[in-house]
Parts: structure tokens; sequence; C-alpha cells
């Protein structure tokens, strides 16, 4: 009797735990994905870049930001310790990414290509402030205050002050959306330009489930008309839709709902499939079969 029991305990805490399992929420993978603008950014003697800000947006996250890094491309620039780079979220969170760093007399060598990473060795420059040219290379986020620097003066549409100086800022923050770099150069007497543009490396949960395609409107399965109307939806909101008919042909982009015209007698077959905004694509699209007849057909 006792080892009944016991089998009858271990049965149902085996059934309790499937159960915990089903209810817990999957968890989507994380996915490293780069994006980039490399439309150069022009660096005036004294204010605002132009674009102000150069933006790049980011998408197909289904998650926080778990961490991200910045890579600022060819920089010309006759003194780093003009400028000021400010970068910013989506969710309005930033960061200083450089500020003050290199020296009012140390010139930097022409096309810089700088990468800001938290986990980075050292920063851009460190107390006593260098009088050499910085080299191209991975650094934490820096203010440097060098010599009498001017402070930040970011204007709108840049948010108001105070800054912080960590990418750590964006950690459990939106992925998805609209990031944006802005640079100014606060002093006068030099400009320079970003010549390579910039790029965003963003680590977070990632989409990689596909949508399923369901068809809400068709055709009897026998009629004698030659053209046919389907409509069609997703599982998931904003996805698009790919059709084929007949199978002759690859599938092609197409709109719910899809009308198809000068159908011969005989069998057909419509299929379509969803594709999310992840770019994932149902691997089990949609299908509908029917037949066109002939009237005289029709009528035996």
């Amino acid at each position: 009797m006792k080892q009944a029991s016991r089998r009858r305990v271990s049965v149902a805490l085996a059934i309790a735990a499937a159960a915990v399992a089903l209810a817990l929420p999957s968890v989507a993978p994380a996915a490293t994905k780069t994006f980039a603008n490399t439309s150069s950014v022009a660096i005036p003697t004294l204010g605002n870049a132009t674009p102000y800000p150069s933006t790049i947006t980011a998408s197909g996250f289904v998650g926080p930001v778990q961490d991200v890094n910045v890579t600022i491309k060819n920089l010309q620039h006759p003194s780093d310790w003009d400028l000021s780079v400010l970068l910013v979220g989506p969710a309005g969170q930033r960061t200083i990414l450089m500020s003050a760093t290199g020296s009012a007399t140390g010139a930097p060598a022409p096309n810089e290509t700088f990468t800001f990473d938290d986990e980075a060795a050292t920063s851009l420059t460190s107390a006593p402030c260098s009088e050499q040219a910085v080299a191209p290379g991975s650094y934490k986020p820096t203010r440097a205050t060098c010599g009498d620097a001017n402070p930040e003066a970011f204007g709108p549409p840049a948010p108001a002050g105070p800054y912080p100086v960590t990418l750590s800022a964006f950690d459990g923050k939106a992925a998805n959306g609209t990031w944006k770099l802005f640079i100014r150069d606060e002093n006068t007497g030099d400009g320079g330009v970003l010549a390579g543009g910039w790029s965003l490396t963003i680590r977070a949960p990632t989409d990689v489930t596909p949508p399923q395609t369901t068809i809400t409107k068709r055709p009897p399965n026998t009629t004698t008309k030659h053209k046919a109307t389907f409509a069609f939806k997703s599982s998931e909101p904003g996805s698009t839709f790919e059709c084929r008919l007949d199978g002759n042909l690859s599938f092609s982009r197409c709109t719910s709902p899809q009308t198809v015209r000068r159908m011969y007698v005989g069998a057909h077959i419509f299929a379509v499939r969803a594709r999310d905004r992840a770019g994932n694509v149902d691997t089990s699209p949609a299908r509908d079969d029917w037949k066109v007849v002939s009237k005289v057909a029709s009528q035996r």
C-alpha cells in the first residue's frame, strides 16, 4: 500500500511539474544585431553638427536591451578635445560617449574609428589628460574634462542633462525604435567630419517565432466563375503577405483581399504565407483548393 501511494504521489508531482512548465512563458533567445547609418556628419567650427541628430532605427527585438555598443567611423577633426558626443535611446535614456577627450594641442590621426563599450579595458583619456593623439580602438564612454574645455552645450532637440557616462543607462530599456547621435563642436577654430557615419550593436531578446496564416474568405469548392477572391490574416499584427497560385511560381508580395482572374477550367490551389516584422515567415502557408467547371458541366 505504501509503495502504491508513493507511485500516486510521484505521478501527481510529475503532472504538476508539467503543468507549471506549460504555464511558464517561453523566453525568446537573445541575439546581437548591428544597425548602421553610413551617412557622413558635418562638424562645424562651433555648434551643432549636421544632421543633428544622426539617427538609426533598430527593429526585430521582443525584449529590452541587455548590452549596447556604439562605433563612430572615420572621425576627422584636428582636436577631439573640442567634441561632445551624446547617444539617446528610443525611450529617452542617454549617455555621453565622448566629451573633452584628447587634448587641445594633440592632433588626432585622420580617419579615427572608436568603439564605445562599457566592457572596454580603458577610457579614451585619463588624468592628466593626454597630450597625444587618441589612437583608434575600443574605449569606455569618457568625459575627460581636459584643460579648460568648454562644458557640453547640447540644445534641442537633444534632451536636457544631466548626462551619465555609461552605456548601462540603456540596459533594460527599449531596443526597438529610433536611436539618436548628437555631436557638437564646443570650441572655435576648426571643424571636421564623421565621414563614415556610425553603427549600433545591440544584444536583446529577438523574435524567432513565425506567424500563423489563416484564410478567412474563399470561393466555393466548385464554381463556374473564372475569378476568385481570397481574404486572409496573420496571428501577428503588422505582418505582410506573400501569395502563390497553383504552385507554378514563387511566392510574391500580396495584400488581403486578393483576387485571381482568368482561371481556366480545372483544379486550382491558392497559397498564402505571412511574414512578420522581424522577418519570420510562416513555414506552413495557408492553402485552399477549388475547381472551376464549365457551365454545361455544372448543369448536368
